[in-house]
């Protein structure tokens, strides 16, 4: 089911690179806790804008 379009409007918070000394057993890993931290926001399920946070998280 790869690859359905979703009418999606808003913005998504992703990271990558998790920096493991921020772990929180069974809890939320807050955006800080990445070395590399995008937001992604879409408008009707088409991206349209991509933000770099990474080093705001640093």
């Amino acid at each position: 089911m790869n690859g359905l379009p979703i009418n999606y409007t808003g913005d998504l918070i992703i990271g990558d690179d998790f920096l493991g000394e921020y772990y929180v057993h069974m809890g939320f890993q807050q955006p800080y806790t990445y070395e590399n931290v995008k937001e992604l926001k879409f408008e009707k399920g088409k991206l349209i804008e991509v933000k770099d946070h990474s080093l705001k998280m640093k």
